[in-house]
């Protein structure tokens, strides 16, 4: 399994600069390949940074610190997975 810096890890660790007159973004890449693969997870996860890179810019730009909208993200993202996982017990 490759070993990278994580999202988390790298929106952290570097400056956010605020965003001038918005941010040109790529959509989300698709998967490499159908079905499961090694690094599936990890290229998801590689595959969202830039929105949620452009949220935290986003946030601190309104002023929130960077530590409440990571966390902010963390519960939010904590709310989808509790959502996900209901509704795959329903289907």
């Amino acid at each position: 399994m490759r070993k990278t810096m994580s999202c988390w890890q790298f929106l952290l660790a570097h400056t956010v600069p605020s965003p001038a007159g918005g941010t040109n973004m790529q959509p989300i890449k698709a998967p490499k390949q159908d079905g499961d693969y090694d690094d599936r997870f990890l290229d998801c996860q590689e595959a969202i940074e830039n929105k949620i890179q452009q949220v935290m810019e986003e946030a601190i730009h309104a002023g929130w610190t960077r530590e409440e909208a990571a966390a902010a993200l963390v519960e939010v993202a904590d709310l989808v997975m509790e959502l996900a996982i209901e509704n795959r017990k329903d289907a």
